[in-house]
């Protein structure tokens, strides 16, 4: 049987209001937190081509008179004209291969020709875009793993697996005053080893 008394429940009621308050004023403990992360990895198989990285042209000004923004292989960015370039969320595209270890080779090491298009043109809310002057070299982040001569098409890969990264630039023609948004375009690059 359960007898109530009215003067314990007063210090058991002010007992918990003070922990409550006291809980509410100390500072809090740290708390540990989750967030997703993401990884991703290439597998390049003999005679692919696998794209890492899309060209990225970033985030430019327009002015009042046409002018260009170029993507440099190097990963440098310049423009002409009035455009006004913004931020650093800029880069080349990036790609790897590799070669047949079964195929003919120069030197010990595989060849292959990689094929850029003329132009393309990019798409969105204003006029299109026209994006010419397409360029290739070797992808410094894996390590000088092509040798090209000159501006030619040809390329010796470097490495005794033939495995191979190249980077591709562009050149970006904006109009005048050219509506603000997301403009975007598709190209295609061909590998053919040899």
């Amino acid at each position: 049987m359960h007898i109530f008394d009215p003067a314990r429940f007063r210090r058991n009621g002010i007992a918990a209001s003070m922990i409550a308050g006291v809980l509410l004023l100390c500072p809090a403990n740290a708390i540990a937190a989750n967030a997703p992360g993401t990884t991703k990895t290439a597998i390049v198989r003999p005679l692919t081509l696998v794209k890492l990285a899309d060209l990225d042209l970033g985030r430019i000004l327009p002015g009042p008179t046409a002018g260009t923004v170029t993507i440099n292989v190097n990963g440098t960015r310049s423009s002409t004209g009035p455009v006004v370039l913004v931020g650093t969320d800029y880069h080349p595209a990036r790609f790897a291969g590799e070669g047949d270890p079964n195929g003919p080779a120069t030197g010990g090491f595989g060849r292959a020709r990689i094929t850029l298009p003329n132009q393309i043109f990019l798409t969105g809310p204003g006029p299109q875009m026209r994006l010419n002057n397409f360029t290739f070299g070797p992808d410094t982040t894996l390590g000088t793993t092509i040798i090209q001569n000159g501006n030619s098409q040809n390329i010796r890969l470097t490495r005794p697996d033939r495995t191979f990264g190249f980077v591709v630039g562009g050149r970006l023609s904006v109009g005048a005053n050219q509506p603000g948004g997301i403009y975007t375009g598709t190209f295609s690059v061909t590998v053919d080893y040899n």
